[in-house]
């Protein structure tokens, strides 16, 4: 066998090994679970959401004269006026 049939048939194959081997890999995978919940999002994010407010916000920030400013609060909510 010369080494362009070898060639030839190493274009075909190599390719369909690879098909084949990850075929099997999504073909006998473990199901994921569904249930599975992010440990540390306890939060209320659809009150959140309807009411328009941020849980922890944290904002830090540097003055022009170089002071620095950190502002953190357990929730922040929009005013009556909206501003």
């Amino acid at each position: 066998m010369s080494r362009t049939r070898i060639v030839r048939w190493l274009r075909v194959l190599l390719p369909l090994v690879a098909l084949a081997m990850l075929s099997t890999m999504f073909l006998f995978s473990r199901r994921s679970d569904t249930e599975s919940r992010i440990p540390y999002a306890e939060v209320e994010a659809e009150a959140a959401a309807r009411e328009g407010r941020i849980v922890a916000p944290d904002y830090s920030a540097v003055t022009p004269d170089g002071a620095r400013l950190s502002l953190r609060a357990a929730q922040a909510t929009p005013s009556a006026e909206g501003g």
